[in-house]
Formats: structure tokens, sequence, C-alpha cells
């Protein structure tokens, strides 16, 4: 009845460790009765598993009103979080490419996570930001928002494209399609060199490493030549049959991707 129903509620919201029940809570001892109050008390046995805490939720709340007063510490809780979702981007770039080789679903799961949680930090921080601008007074605190308003849509974009290569993976494991030899040579050499530039990146936020910076560029230039290359290498394969058009629509995406991530990266360095 609906007094069982609430004492038992109260005490499955409760941090009670045992229940120890004295007499008959049945209706006359009646089977449908015990069934009932059986179930109600499984329910309190396998209680709902709790949530995984946010690996980022420190992050988050270090992005607190209460350091507006002090512009230096609220832009300094504004990095802490922009690199936590830059190393977060690059792990999903570096598993991502690695679906394309061997696709795992623990993988792509864990790369699902982390995109939600780069589209949590971004959301938190684009508010943020806004909500700092007016406090911000002094002409360098004034180029360093400036600067975190582009990086974090830049960061943003990293993790997008990583999602796109995954995507590209599940759609390759689901239809079977497998590319050449030279096809998994020239990714990997895109993706050595997209992983150079990301350090770079890396260097040049992290530590603020303007010659870091300034590598970037002939990087971004040989990664350019790089994509026109195997785009010409794959029209190759289409013409002599060593490539099909299924397999050649997820390498252009593939290489397109690689372009993306290139200028996202240059892009936060600059």
């Amino acid at each position: 009845g609906a007094v069982t129903d609430a004492a038992l509620d109260a005490v499955l919201h409760s941090d009670a460790d045992a229940l120890l029940i004295a007499g008959d809570i049945t209706n006359n001892g009646e089977k449908w009765s015990h069934d009932e109050i059986y179930e109600k008390l499984s329910r309190m046995i396998v209680k709902e598993k709790a949530a995984e805490p946010n690996p980022y939720a420190d992050k988050i709340e270090a992005l607190s009103p209460t350091f507006f007063a002090t512009p230096a510490l609220a832009l300094s809780r504004c990095y802490d979080a922009l690199y936590a979702m830059f190393i977060a981007a690059t792990n999903n770039i570096e598993s991502a490419f690695t679906q394309l080789e061997s696709y795992d679903e623990k993988t792509a799961a864990w790369i699902a996570r982390e995109e939600d949680n780069i589209d949590l930090l971004t959301d938190r921080l684009s508010n943020y930001l806004v909500q700092l601008s007016p406090h911000i007074k002094l002409e360098n605190q004034v180029l360093i928002l400036d600067q975190y308003y582009k990086v974090v849509t830049e960061f943003e974009r990293l993790g997008d494209h990583a999602m796109n290569i995954e995507e590209v993976a599940e759609h390759m494991q689901e239809k079977g399609i497998r590319f050449s030899e030279q096809a998994m040579e020239e990714i990997a050499l895109m993706r050595e060199l997209i992983e150079r530039i990301l350090r770079h990146t890396e260097q040049a936020f992290g530590k603020r490493d303007v010659d870091a910076a300034n590598h970037i560029e002939p990087l971004e230039e040989v990664i350019d030549a790089l994509c026109d290359e195997v785009k010409l290498h794959h029209i190759i394969r289409l013409q002599d049959g060593t490539c099909t058009l299924g397999q050649g629509f997820v390498f252009k995406v593939a290489a397109v991707g690689a372009e993306e991530f290139q200028l996202a990266a240059f892009g936060a360095s600059v």
C-alpha cells in the first residue's frame, strides 16, 4: 500500500546499511502481496550504480565568478581548462588514427566520452570568458582574453575532427572496408606530421614558446603538399582498380581531416 511504499522509498534513499522488518508487511500473507513486497525489496538490494565522477570536474569548478575580482587568477583557471581540452583532443586524435588500423569498440566509446567532455569544457569556458570580459581592464589581459576566445574554438575543432576520423573508422568496420597498403602508409605519414604539429602546438600554448609556434608553419606547408599528393595517388589507384569508390570516399574524408587538424593546431598556436 501507499504507507509501505513510502516507508521503503525513504529507506531506499537513505544511507542505511541494513533493514530489519519486524512482522508481516504483506496483505494477509497472500502470494501476490509477497511477490509485490519481494520486488520492492529487490530494488533496495540492487541499487543503481553511482555515476562516475567527471575527470574534468576540478577544471570546471575552478571557473568560478569568485575570481572575477582578480582577473589574473580567473585567466589562470581558463588556461588550466584550455590545456586540459587540448590534451583531451590530442589523445582523441591519436586514438582515432589508431582506429583506422585496428578498430576497437571500447576505444570508440572512450573517444565519444572524451568528445562529450571537450564539448562541456567548451561550453563552460565560452560562458566564463564572456562573464569575465567586463572585469578585464589591463591591456595585456585583454590580449590574453582575446587569444583564449580563439583558442577555445580551435581546440573544440580538434576534438570534432578526431570524431570525424573515428566515424570513418566505424564506417570502415561496419562495411568491411580496408585501405590498401600504400594508402595506410600515406595515412601513417600524415599522422606522423600531425602529431609533430600537435607537439609544437602544445609547446607553443603550454609553455608560451614563440619558437615552437614558428616551427608549425613550415610543417603546415609540408602537410598541404602531402595531402595534395595522396589525393593524386588515390585517383591513380581508382583508375587502375586497386582502390574502390567506397575506399576512396573514406580515404578522402581521412585526408581532409588531416588538413583540418593542422589548420586548427596552427590557429591555436599563433
